[in-house]
């Protein structure tokens, strides 16, 4: 259950920790001044996310990204079972390019086009880039939650950051793989954003910028 609803759900840990950090910490809030503030959620998983956005801004209009064909299955079925509107659902990663990627799945969120610790039969998927659902209209709230490529997406429609109003970026180092937080900050700060840069699971509220700290190949 989910806001006293029924939720789909496909990895028991995982569930319990996105409802934590993003239901009760609150770590999605932002401020706009419209009651339908757009919001693009890259990495919505089976869309713990987006039922926070559509609870806090009923009338908000939502593009959500999920890379994962069954994950993306959950997503779609949670979508119709609470009856979201106004929201559009791509089963695509976002990238630095458009095209053809592989993707290493871990059956819970943590599934990535970086990160091939996670399986030895990575699935082919679509991709896009994420400037271009940047161009058109202002945006109020981008989550970027991508498993590790953060970089190279944002590195992609840095030139269209501008006309977004806030930002969520997850961030995510890998043992034996060097570090790129501070070429993300530089991105952020460039574009004009105030980074705040905490831990994740550690903390009761909103940020900007955080550090996924455990297992399946990530690093401290």
């Amino acid at each position: 259950m989910l806001y006293d609803k029924p939720f789909q759900i496909i990895d028991g840990p995982s569930f319990l920790s996105q409802k934590k950090e993003i239901i009760k910490n609150g770590l999605f809030q932002f401020s706009c001044f419209t009651k339908s503030p757009f919001i693009i959620d890259c990495g919505a998983n089976i869309g713990v996310s987006v039922a926070y956005f559509k609870n806090q801004y009923p009338e908000s209009d939502i593009v959500a990204f999920e890379a994962d064909p069954q994950i993306f299955k959950v997503l779609q079925s949670n979508a119709i079972t609470l009856g979201w509107s106004r929201l559009e659902l791509i089963n695509k990663a976002v990238m630095a390019g458009a095209g053809k990627v592989k993707f290493y799945s871990d059956n819970a969120d943590g599934g990535s086009l970086i990160n091939n610790a996670l399986s030895t039969k990575p699935i082919e998927i679509e991709s896009v880039k994420l400037s271009d659902y940047l161009k058109d209209r202002p945006v109020d709230f981008l989550k970027i939650d991508i498993e590790g490529a953060e970089l190279l997406v944002l590195e992609e429609c840095k030139d269209q950051l501008g006309n977004v109003f806030n930002i969520f970026v997850e961030y995510h180092s890998f043992a034996g793989k060097p570090q790129s937080l501070a070429k993300v900050v530089g991105i952020l700060e460039n574009s004009g954003f105030r980074c705040l840069s905490q831990p994740l699971h550690n903390q009761p509220k909103p940020l900007c910028i955080s550090h996924h700290v455990f297992g399946n190949g990530y690093d401290g």
